[in-house]
């Protein structure tokens, strides 16, 4: 990992050096691109829109 993760207490992001965006689950760190929609969704959910995610972290979260 790129040592750069955000929380609000509902999710976890880091951007990884490797894979890019990855979300944390009870897998470990999973990338965004291996995501189903459903995955993606619960994210979207979780995040709701939060400002302190970093701005291009969260416009390739949204974008569909």
């Amino acid at each position: 990992m790129a040592g750069v993760v955000y929380t609000n207490g509902k999710v976890a992001l880091t951007l990884d050096l490797v894979f890019g965006l990855s979300v944390y689950s009870d897998q470990g760190w999973v990338p965004w691109s291996e995501l189903d929609e459903a995955d993606r969704d619960m994210i979207r959910k979780l995040l709701d829109w939060d400002i302190s995610c970093p701005e291009d972290w969260r416009k390739k979260i949204y974008s569909r």
